[in-house]
């Protein structure tokens, strides 16, 4: 059934997912239209193929599959029901047009879950801990922390502080470390580094699970070498062998692998190896247009390193049209997690661009503009 079903309920524990595919293959036994009789099970496997849609990146037809399985089972089942709008919840959270939607998704199923099972209940936990990342995404980051910190807790409670459920709290916990929380750096380098620790544990290499540890750890390791902090080159080192290695893994699946050809073009850049990250920005802008479209925040991460890319090679006025852009989508996503990084990031490639062109006062003034937006970024996170 694994082979059928590869890392569809990757995120469950193992003996959930054994109960599941045992229920499923009692199902598979009974006629075609026996089957369609039963709502319930036909909103499982709706839910198991938007999964495994998703990550396959094709996620208008995980979106589809999510939005069937809640439409047959919200009348009448509940739980269900919840299931899916968890899903739904988490495949929306990035997308402009989405994320309230996702908000909405993520607080009814807390509060649903709530009802259900309690506050202190593992399955209301790891509602939280997907309600948290759509409150960063829509820019309210007090409230994100507070449920974060709540979901986190009962988790490492109930589960243990090395089961594979605290991977993602762990990863959340460190992106808003990073993002003007009170740990700095050594405390957002160790929430990344347990996270792959427990992932690689108890998954192994290939799981999806991993591959997230694994490429959160490498943004974060990009991040600090373009503070200059990298002297050595080891920290970029680390970030390329860690998507290569994602990459590779995920190729084995015959899953793309977006994200991770994204960051690596930032890790060549910052290496100033131009051919390298053309080719990885080659891989990723499809990727991220099929799976997403233009309308997302992925992409418009995108074209930042593409006007990166356009002023490292010396191509200023087409950094500058890029930038252009860059500035203008995100000025429109504030205060969200990613219009606030991507309206800092324009404006100090703008800066960067006065300076390629011998203009120290533009250049000044394109900086002083980026630290305003990131004052106001830290100031609105409390």
């Amino acid at each position: 059934m694994n082979a059928l079903f590869p890392n569809w309920t990757g995120h469950y524990s193992k003996q959930r997912r054994r109960i599941q595919f045992l229920f499923l293959g009692t199902f598979a036994a009974l006629p075609i239209f026996d089957l369609l009789r039963f709502d319930f099970a036909n909103a499982r496997l709706l839910i198991l193929r938007g999964q495994w849609r998703a990550q396959l990146y094709r996620n208008q037809e995980a979106e589809a599959d999510l939005r069937r399985a809640i439409a047959i089972t919200a009348p009448h089942d509940a739980a269900t029901a919840d299931d899916a709008r968890h899903a739904l919840s988490q495949l929306l959270r990035t997308g402009r047009t989405t994320r309230a939607e996702a908000l909405a998704l993520a607080e009814a199923v807390v509060a649903s879950r709530t009802r259900r099972f309690g506050p202190d209940h593992p399955e209301t936990a790891r509602a939280r801990i997907t309600l948290a990342r759509s409150e960063m995404n829509n820019g309210r980051w007090t409230e994100a922390q507070a449920t974060l910190a709540r979901g986190h807790a009962v988790l490492e409670a109930t589960l243990g502080p090395d089961s594979p459920e605290l991977i993602t709290p762990l990863i959340v916990a460190a992106i808003f470390n990073a993002n003007g929380g009170s740990g700095g750096r050594a405390e957002t380098e160790r929430l990344h580094r347990e996270a792959v620790r427990i992932a690689l544990r108890a998954y192994g290499g290939d799981h999806r699970d991993t591959h997230f540890a694994r490429a959160t750890l490498a943004v974060y390791l990009c991040d600090w070498v373009g503070r200059g902090v990298d002297q050595d080159g080891r920290m970029r080192a680390e970030a390329i062998d860690l998507l290569r290695a994602n990459i590779a893994s995920r190729a084995r699946q015959g899953l793309p692998a977006p994200f991770e050809w994204a960051t690596l073009a930032k890790a060549y850049m910052l290496g100033a190896d131009h051919d390298a990250a053309r080719t990885a920005l080659e891989q990723a802008i499809p990727q991220v247009e099929q799976a997403y479209g233009r309308d997302d925040g992925f992409w418009m991460a995108l074209q930042g390193y593409r006007a990166e890319l356009y002023l490292l090679e010396q191509r200023l006025d087409q950094a500058d049209l890029v930038a252009d852009r860059v500035i203008h989508e995100a000025r429109r996503q504030v205060p969200t997690h990613i219009g606030n990084a991507m309206l800092v990031e324009g404006l100090r490639i703008k800066a960067r661009i006065a300076e390629a062109r011998g203009d120290p006062a533009t250049a000044k003034r394109w900086e002083r503009e980026a630290d305003a937006a990131m004052a106001a970024t830290l100031a609105a996170r409390g």
